[in-house]
């Protein structure tokens, strides 16, 4: 019965999942920000429509995936797009503080997403 609410022994093991949810949230905010036409990716109805979903999904799947890490998923993939957001900021940049909560509040589905993807992998193992 293998117990997956402990990590892997090996460090790049440990700390992939939230390098890769941090990665993913980069890409994610450049590809929407370079594929939607507007100021910002968020700005277009498309965002809430596509990107904001798969990112949900891809934090619950790192959930499945990484349980042990599943609480440091959301905040990686927030930090991802807040780092893609300032990579293609037009201004001053004095509504960041704005979108940097705007990010926190967006991934509370992801993170309620990772946490319980990992407690249903954590049940069917113990199970």
């Amino acid at each position: 019965m293998e117990r997956t609410h402990k990590h892997p022994g090996n460090p790049l093991n440990r700390e992939a999942p939230w390098i890769a949810a941090l990665v993913a949230g980069f890409a994610l905010w450049m590809v929407a920000n370079a594929a939607i036409d507007a100021r910002e990716a968020w700005d277009h109805p498309l965002y809430f429509a596509v990107v904001w979903p798969v990112d949900i999904l891809l934090l619950g799947l790192g959930g499945w995936l990484a349980p042990w890490r599943a609480w440091t998923l959301a905040p990686a993939m927030a930090l991802g797009h807040m780092l893609g957001m300032v990579a293609t900021l037009e201004g001053s940049g004095a509504l960041l503080p704005v979108g940097i909560v705007a990010m926190v509040v967006l991934h509370v589905p992801g993170h309620a997403a990772a946490l319980f993807a990992a407690w249903l992998r954590r049940r069917k193992n113990v199970a």
